[in-house]
């Protein structure tokens, strides 16, 4: 993406290679020539709005505006592939997440019992000395 300098002086390229003039363009615009001028000028803040303004009124895809480049229709379908195996390699990823959840359940079932039998252990161990130490007195 380029940066807001870029942007300003690309679309004053465009607007050059159009053939208009600031006043026409701004007119298309529906706005002054001094508030276009301050556009190219960088006195006004680049907004996706103006963005979209600017792309209809040069007749131009928006992408060439915020990228520098057109996206042809190669490159298109290709981000849509792309885009798809993403959405295949998340859906798997949450279903290992599922899965992982789920043993994470059962481990903590798991620790809870044991650390129950832990305790048991202990008392009843505890019990046996103290027995132990009944008989011997």
């Amino acid at each position: 993406m380029l940066k807001d300098t870029q942007i300003k002086q690309l679309i004053r390229s465009l607007r050059q290679k159009a053939g208009l003039t600031q006043a026409q363009m701004a007119e298309k615009l529906g706005i002054s020539r001094i508030a276009y001028r301050e556009i190219e000028c960088g006195a006004t803040k680049i907004t996706i709005e103006l963005i979209e303004r600017i792309s209809e009124a040069l007749n131009c895809p928006k992408d060439k505006i915020v990228m520098g480049y057109d996206l042809d229709a190669v490159q298109m379908e290709s981000l849509r592939d792309s885009r798809a195996e993403f959405e295949k390699e998340i859906l798997s990823l949450q279903q290992k997440v599922s899965e992982l959840a789920k043993k994470n359940e059962e481990l903590g079932r798991q620790v809870e019992d044991l650390t129950e039998k832990y305790e048991l252990s202990r008392e009843l161990a505890a019990e046996l000395r103290k027995r132990k130490n009944d008989g011997k007195a």
